[in-house]
């Protein structure tokens, strides 16, 4: 007899489609010091300079995270990358609303653990989602092995080739309106 306590990522519904209008770029949940935001804020920036119409549509949300990263502001370092204009810095919601917010992302930003023996929980809530899952962290630990079998890779965060490779994927396949599936329903 087996008996199941859910840990309050299990999700039973069956989650919408990222939005069509905008490209949304989504981190959600608490960033720890060691989730070094501006190796993705530079790969957005490269992004958004490389694809002339990309700018207009892009939005980057992260939810729930602290004000500050390192004690800088992470607004403001969002606009030391020209960011500023597209970055949204949301309080911290319910379950509910950071599940909308992750349906509606086209990109779901999340980072590995200090050491590559885990997988982050927020791994599992990204892959029930439709949007591409952006992970950064150690490719060939514990969240690399969860991942391959999705056909999604782990880039290390000094990776700029990986990390611009997987934004251009992700805009390549939301403007063909190619993110239908799940990444893992089950």
């Amino acid at each position: 007899r087996h008996h199941y306590i859910p840990n309050g990522h299990d999700l039973t519904h069956t989650p919408g489609y990222p939005r069509r209008d905008q490209f949304v770029l989504t981190y959600t949940g608490h960033m720890h010091p060691w989730m070094d935001p501006r190796p993705f804020f530079a790969a957005c920036q490269r992004f958004l300079a490389r694809q002339d119409t990309a700018r207009a549509v892009t939005r980057i949300v992260f939810m729930g995270t602290p004000l500050e990263f390192g004690g800088v502001s992470l607004a403001g370092l969002a606009a030391a990358y020209g960011l500023a204009d597209r970055f949204e810095l949301r309080p911290r919601g319910t379950r509910a609303e950071a599940n909308a917010l992750q349906e509606e992302a086209a990109v779901l930003l999340a980072y590995d653990c200090t050491h590559p023996m885990c997988v982050p929980a927020k791994f599992f809530d990204y892959a029930y989602m439709r949007g591409a899952m952006l992970l950064i962290g150690h490719p060939d630990g514990a969240m690399g092995e969860m991942a391959a079998p999705l056909g999604v890779p782990v880039v290390a965060r000094e990776d700029e080739a990986g990390l611009d490779a997987a934004l251009a994927a992700a805009f390549s396949r939301w403007q063909a309106g190619a993110m239908t599936e799940q990444n893992d329903k089950h």
